[in-house]
């Protein structure tokens, strides 16, 4: 080294500067590198975000007190061990969690990432992603295992209320007898309701991807594409009549309204279709009247779902549906599972009544036991005298008197298996005779449309 050419005093001084060169460098580089762990500790506060760390041969887990905290634990309220955190999984979520880390430790996947559920302090989940990767030693044992938790239940949240909409949507149109069918620009069918699918008589997945030469052949295809193609050209909604013969040789007579719209981030146009069988219409011309306020009021909802926002566009249908049925209020109520209860989301009222909208959230399920029971056989209920109802409905029959109903219609809403809530028609001040018009119509068109969110 150059200090042994050094005299003695000097060797010392230039060792000394040197150690205390050495110092300052230190101290430098343990400032920088508390700075940028307080602000990663930052950062993973604010995004609540939480390093964990698992001694695969202790069970030793730790993670950060700011993590705990985020489900509302104090720090010593969670051992820094693996079970407590695993006690804390969803029931639901346990085994398949629990297995995802096997298959990583055991090295079936090459990945470890899960989304699961963990019990928050007041008993609340909340979803957590977590990814991590494992230290191995060089018999390939695993020894360690390190990663970052990261809280998505805003995310969950927003998927779950998607999920719901598009449930309803779907239960709304598979619930319409009209035939309701998207298509593109090139004539391929890219969605449909259940009426299609019953009256083109093929499964569901083999009309999406199929033009209308595999589906009516060609002679309709070529009379469809140029109706579409004078649709597109003009971007406005056109309407047609048409004959179709059906499988046994009988015609069959359609109107069919079909808009223009715009699908895809590209903006690709496409076209939507809503077809009416009006055989009856052109064998009975005295049922022409009633039919054209039919085919009136489905226009307005139709174009209500397409062109307005959710709310607006279940306002628009509860007040459309309530002021046809002649109804003092007309709700739609959510059914949660999760607490057994009740809750109203949307309401519209006649002139003059009050709402019972703010009053009716979080309503427990006893207190209507037989009005659910049947609504959950998804059937509707007409009750045409509160006041007549059955002994075995005592329970349902007091809740009502309660509420000052005096007559009401309950439509189950559906998608899939699932009870999603129903809708109530409710009169007040009078007891009606529901006719099964009033019941078809509501089940057949509406009896999903006004259906709450979550």
């Amino acid at each position: 080294m150059v200090f042994s050419f050094l005299p003695g005093s000097t060797k010392m001084e230039a060792l000394q500067q040197r150690v205390n060169q050495l110092e300052t460098e230190l101290a430098q580089v343990k400032h920088q590198l508390q700075t940028q762990e307080s602000l990663w500790q930052l950062v993973f506060t604010a995004q609540r975000e939480g390093i964990w760390d698992w001694d695969l041969q202790t069970g030793t887990f730790t993670t950060s007190d700011e993590w705990k905290a985020n489900f509302g634990y104090q720090p010593a309220e969670i051992d820094d061990r693996v079970e407590a955190w695993g006690a804390l999984l969803h029931p639901d979520d346990r085994l398949r969690t629990t297995q995802v880390a096997r298959d990583y430790l055991a090295g079936n996947v090459a990945t470890y990432a899960v989304e699961t559920r963990l019990r928050c302090r007041d008993g609340q989940y909340k979803w957590v992603y977590s990814q991590g990767r494992v230290q191995r030693n060089d018999q390939g044992i695993p020894l360690r295992m390190a990663g970052l938790n990261i809280d998505i239940s805003q995310r969950k949240s927003t998927e779950l209320a998607l999920d719901r909409e598009r449930q309803l949507l779907r239960s709304l149109m598979d619930a319409i007898p009209d035939l309701i069918f998207f298509k593109d620009c090139q004539g391929i069918y890219r969605d449909c309701n259940q009426a299609a699918v019953d009256f083109i008589n093929l499964p569901y997945d083999q009309i999406i991807g199929s033009s209308d030469v595999n589906v009516f052949g060609t002679e309709k295809a070529e009379q469809f594409r140029q109706q579409d193609h004078r649709l597109f050209q003009s971007k406005k909604p056109q309407k047609y009549d048409e004959c179709i013969a059906l499988a046994n040789g009988d015609p069959s007579y359609w109107e069919t309204i079909k808009i223009p719209f715009v699908y895809g981030e590209e903006g690709l146009p496409g076209l939507i279709g809503i077809s009416r069988d009006v055989t009856k219409r052109q064998q009975e011309k005295k049922q022409l009247q009633s039919q054209s306020q039919r085919d009136s009021f489905l226009q307005r909802i139709a174009r209500s779902l397409l062109e307005q926002d959710w709310p607006t566009a279940m306002n628009f249908t509860l007040a459309q549906i309530g002021g046809l049925m002649g109804s003092q209020r007309c709700q739609a109520i959510y059914y949660e599972p999760d607490q057994d209860c009740f809750r109203m989301d949307y309401e519209w009222c006649e002139p003059g009544t009050d709402p019972h909208l703010p009053v009716f959230q979080k309503i427990p399920a006893t207190v209507y036991p037989w009005i659910w029971t049947q609504l959950q056989q998804q059937t509707s209920l007409a009750i045409a005298d509160v006041d007549q109802m059955a002994a075995i409905t005592k329970v349902d029959q007091e809740s009502l008197r309660q509420e000052a109903v005096k007559s009401l219609l309950l439509v189950a809403m559906v998608s899939g298996d699932q009870v999603l809530g129903y809708l109530s028609f409710v009169h007040l001040t009078a007891h009606k005779q529901w006719t099964t018009e009033d019941i078809s119509l509501v089940t057949c068109l509406l009896y999903t449309s006004p259906s709450p969110r979550d």
